[in-house]
């Protein structure tokens, strides 16, 4: 689902679950937040191709934007791999 595809009533939904959850989250002791963000970067690991391709065809659906928020956009395998670090998660 690409961002021009959102209705202002679904990203208002999804901003309240963010806010939700970051709530959750600053209820939860440092070693929960720790094995969830080694999880997480284990799913992003795990998805790397299906996450490389979804962000090309991002790309190609947002040719409108200027070259800077493109550029932002974009996400390749070095920056995949900073996001999946582990020494990072602690």
């Amino acid at each position: 689902m690409t961002a021009a595809a959102l209705t202002p009533l679904q990203i208002q939904l999804m901003a309240q679950a963010a806010r939700s959850a970051s709530r959750q989250l600053a209820l939860v002791s440092a070693e929960q937040r720790t094995a969830v963000l080694r999880r997480l970067a284990d799913h992003l690991e795990g998805g790397a191709f299906d996450i490389l391709a979804a962000n090309v065809e991002d790309l190609l659906n947002a040719e409108d934007l200027d070259p800077s928020a493109r550029q932002r956009l974009k996400l390749d395998g070095a920056k995949l791999a900073a996001m999946v670090d582990r020494k990072s998660v602690v």
